[in-house]
């Protein structure tokens, strides 16, 4: 049986035309050189398939450190005490229904 982040991979590979592609570009990029210049690709080619639209900052930290400012801007963030090692299901959830409660105006008054 798969693991969870390899059926959902697969699953995109089947629904997002393209994607297929734009991923093998990036596993041969990640399998010559790895490192940022194949993570960044990576990254763009998933954001650009794919907006952000609730990212989840655990361990009580209130900071992004630059992480994505420019993909971030209309996102929204939820911040849990709940260390990363310890998030679970039920913590994504109340972080969805927490996400779900919002009114999101997309930089509109």
């Amino acid at each position: 049986m798969a693991n969870p982040i390899e059926r959902v991979v697969t699953a995109l590979r089947e629904r997002v035309p393209g994607l297929d592609t734009a991923m093998t570009v990036n596993e041969r990029v990640g399998a010559v050189g790895g490192g940022p210049a194949s993570s960044a690709i990576a990254m763009n080619t998933f954001l650009s398939l794919f907006p952000l639209l609730l990212v989840v900052r655990t361990s009580g930290e209130y900071r992004i450190s630059n992480f994505l400012l420019w993909e971030l801007a209309y996102s929204e963030l939820v911040f849990t005490d709940v260390l990363w090692p310890d998030f679970r299901r039920e913590n994504l959830y109340e972080a969805i229904r927490e996400f779900q409660r919002r009114d999101r105006r997309f930089g509109s008054v």
